[in-house]
């Protein structure tokens, strides 16, 4: 142990003397001995600054890419470690920007830790720097995919299990783990063996259930469209195929539990898209997301239906934009008169029926 700590000063004393370089890799190499106490006393004020340093130097390499990311990673896991007059909150909001930076300069490894801050996954001190946004979440996990990043299927599975999407999540852990023995470093059985459990537990969560229903997805705020279309589909379709929170959520009960069985039962969805139903946490974090990987899938038929104005920007941002709605460019149902109101239903209901019978 003497003879590490000796050889751990030799090497911090040779990288103290190259700092006088212009070079970020030298930068990069004490910061690391700081960060664990290589050759010297952990130091994370100190780990930062030369992390710093090292990502001013654009010009030599891409480890200024690396600085910037490695910042994100002590902000998010050391925070305890950092003297300075942020609160915790504020110490996560900056881990978000500097993982957000890595990924703009195009530092690939950043991208999964940045779809877990979205995601809202794990317990952390502090939150987690940004909104919940599941749908932005996805995207930049597929982007690590598509660079090579196996962490990103684990991270996905998390993802997935939190919707009740335990057959997807299942699938992402055996890419994981396929992925992972291409590695050679790691020969962790531990950990391999965590990532098999975590497997089976999803696998053994995994429902299938007949989709045969419909489900409408809106804000609390629209409750009177939401009985609107619901007493509509009942009377063409039936009752009984029908799911609204309004009406099959018995009183003093929780929520969730209903919306996860009749969203395991649908086969097609009607989105009652508006302003409020792109605020709503519950609608734009866990149903629209859950609907939108089923419907990638072949395994759910999606009905937009605009009701008010809404933000174009926030709608774009969670895909909306990609897919066809049952009104006219920029009108909503709430500008329609009774018999314009009616030819939508119409529509809806003929394209519910096509997407019934195929089922």
């Amino acid at each position: 142990m003497r003879e590490l700590r000796k050889s751990c000063d030799r090497i911090y004393d040779c990288l103290k003397e190259l700092t006088r370089s212009t070079d970020p890799n030298f930068f990069y190499a004490i910061a690391r001995c700081y960060r664990k106490g290589l050759g010297v006393s952990r130091n994370m004020n100190l780990a930062i600054e030369y992390l710093e340093i090292a990502k001013k130097h654009r010009d030599v390499g891409n480890v200024w890419r690396k600085a910037t990311w490695r910042l994100g990673n002590i902000y998010e896991y050391y925070s305890d470690d950092i003297v300075d007059n942020l609160s915790f909150e504020d110490k996560k909001k900056k881990a978000v920007e500097y993982y957000t930076e890595a990924v703009e300069n195009e530092f690939h490894e950043s991208l999964n830790d940045l779809a877990r801050h979205y995601g809202h996954l794990g317990k952390t001190k502090g939150g987690f720097g940004v909104k919940k946004n599941v749908f932005k979440a996805f995207h930049l996990l597929e982007e690590a995919i598509k660079y090579g990043h196996p962490m990103a299927y684990r991270t996905k599975a998390e993802l997935l299990s939190e919707l009740k999407l335990f057959e997807e999540a299942t699938e992402s852990y055996e890419c994981l783990l396929r992925e992972i023995k291409k590695i050679p470093f790691n020969d962790d059985k531990k950990w391999r063996e965590n990532r098999l459990r975590d497997k089976a537990i999803c696998k053994k969560q995994t429902i299938i259930c007949e989709r045969k229903n419909i489900f409408i997805s809106h804000s609390c705020k629209n409750d009177d469209i939401a009985k609107e279309v619901c007493k509509y589909l009942c009377a063409e379709i039936g009752a009984e195929r029908v799911w609204c929170w309004e009406y099959d959520t018995p009183k003093g009960e929780h929520i969730h539990r209903h919306i996860q069985k009749a969203l395991a039962e649908t086969a097609i969805a009607v989105i009652l898209l508006s302003a409020d139903y792109l605020k709503s946490d519950v609608c734009v974090n866990y149903e629209w997301p859950y609907c939108l990987k089923l419907h990638e899938r072949g395994k759910m038929e999606l009905v937009i239906l605009p009701i008010e104005e809404c933000d174009s920007e926030t709608r774009d941002e969670f895909g909306f934009s990609e897919y066809h709605l049952m009104t006219r460019p920029s009108e909503y149902l709430n500008s329609y008169n009774e018999q314009r109101k009616s030819e939508v239903y119409k529509d809806m209901l003929q394209k519910i029926r096509v997407a019934l019978a195929t089922k």
